[in-house]
């Protein structure tokens, strides 16, 4: 798949990601009781540094994001994990396939993707069918990804929350510029729960 889009957009090897949350929008996800955190694959679970043209489960050599395991741990002992992903070259046994070559393959629960729903982020269908499937209302997922349009903006205007995993630290006109920043999407799940109970979260800054 070529360079990761950090790469490409600075030039630079990326350095650990960094999650941000629009803080005008983060009120309609306070006080939902979470019951699914989706997380895109490519960039966000797995490198995307590979043939571009080739399945990644059939790539000589794979590659977990750098704290994704640790994530995906912490997170599947409290939530359903899914995975939501765009990828057109990979179904979903292969991405399967492909988790399993780093070790996240047990902590996933679901995999949607283009391949198998011949639908892609961008469309609301796609979101429908994730509902569907997972038997889950809106409000109760969180949308996590490192693709500003597809994996923060799409979910939101289908009513799903979104996290965006902001590896270069970019600022967008299209999401305020005042945001509130976490270490891991452990802490931006964290702030979303306290807040609902009244408690002060210990990790935001």
């Amino acid at each position: 798949m070529g360079r990761s889009k950090c790469e490409r957009a600075t030039n630079v090897a990326p350095s650990h990601g960094v999650l941000a949350v629009d803080r005008d929008r983060l009120t309609y996800a306070q006080g939902m009781a979470l019951a699914c955190v989706l997380f895109d694959w490519g960039d966000t679970l797995m490198s995307e540094d590979g043939p571009a043209e080739t399945p990644m489960a059939l790539w000589p050599e794979v590659r977990a994001i750098d704290g994704a395991g640790v994530v995906l741990r912490v997170l599947a002992a409290r939530y359903r994990i899914a995975v939501a992903t765009n990828a057109t070259i990979s179904d979903c046994t292969s991405i399967r396939r492909a988790l399993a070559r780093v070790a996240l393959d047990a902590f996933v629960a679901e995999i949607f993707c283009f391949r198998d729903l011949g639908l892609k982020k961008a469309d609301a269908r796609f979101w429908d069918a994730v509902v569907a499937r997972l038997a889950v209302p809106r409000t109760q997922m969180l949308m996590v990804g490192d693709d500003l349009d597809n994996d923060v903006l799409a979910p939101r205007r289908a009513g799903i929350a979104s996290v965006w995993l902001n590896c270069c630290r970019r600022s967008s006109p299209r999401i305020s510029p005042e945001l509130r920043v976490y270490r891991r999407c452990v802490l931006a799940l964290e702030l979303s729960e306290s807040r609902s109970a009244g408690r002060r979260p210990c990790s935001a800054y």
